[in-house]
């Protein structure tokens, strides 16, 4: 059987919760900001310029254009004039001349529109928090410096594209068993011999890795997660295992 490893593959199912926007995760509670950043916490306050657009019913603002703003890593916050923000626009950043390398996500938002990241090719983390229910077509098409994607429970939609020519994408977490992922190799990327779905074996993404030839690995297979997974083929051919721990073989 064919193994592989693949390197510090730490606590997968947390594996966004654990980098830098720990620290400004909660940046939009009750905090002291003084030229942006939280005098009690030291947190910093959401990015400064961005395009907001109102919603048509107006109780909430969408993100629509990165506006006047310069920051390498923007912050989306929580609220703006006091509702919330619970969308990325469609083509919010698409083609943007600012060469984003990270971008924080609220959970207040919900939905992340077609095209929003198109083109941030610097981009290389990004956190997509629970609370999220839908991801537009081509939503983060050629973002070619994103290496992990989780997406959490509230996920219920993956529109067609949305992670084609991220080519250095190497897993994805799908958490929501039932997600609804368009029917198209181009969906997850169309990556077949570099990517790796993590998800419940009876999932709707098992179904889709298995249909496209992506590598599937059972998301109840990682326990607490470890470094340096090791995986064995299944004898059919169709899906991953956990096997150990260790350093990549070919048996």
């Amino acid at each position: 059987a064919q193994t592989f490893a693949v390197g510090m593959v730490n606590d997968l199912g947390n594996a966004f919760d654990t980098f830098i926007f720990d620290q400004i995760r909660h940046a939009f509670d009750q905090h002291t900001f003084v030229d942006g950043i939280c005098s009690v916490c030291g947190q910093v306050s959401g990015s400064e310029g961005l395009g907001y657009e109102l919603s048509k019913d107006e109780t909430f603002y969408i993100v629509s254009h990165l506006g006047t703003c310069t920051d390498e890593n923007i912050v989306i916050p929580a609220n703006y004039n006091g509702l919330p923000v619970k969308k990325i626009g469609d083509y919010c950043f698409f083609k943007i001349p600012v060469a984003i390398k990270s971008i924080y996500i609220p959970g207040s938002v919900t939905e992340i529109g077609d095209y929003a990241f198109y083109g941030c090719s610097e981009m290389s983390t990004i956190n997509i928090p629970d609370g999220v229910t839908k991801i537009g077509s081509c939503a983060f098409d050629n973002c070619r410096n994103l290496t992990e994607i989780v997406l959490p429970e509230s996920v219920s939609y993956v529109g067609k594209g949305a992670f084609i020519n991220c080519m250095k994408l190497s897993s994805i977490i799908i958490k929501n068993p039932n997600c609804d992922i368009t029917d198209s190799l181009e969906t997850l990327g169309g990556y077949t011999d570099k990517l790796i779905v993590f998800a419940d074996y009876e999932s709707t993404a098992r179904a889709y890795a298995q249909k496209y030839g992506y590598m599937f690995v059972d998301l109840s297979e990682l326990g607490g997660g470890v470094q340096n997974l090791k995986f064995t083929l299944s004898d059919t051919k169709t899906y991953y295992i956990v096997s150990g721990i260790g350093d990549c073989s070919d048996s």
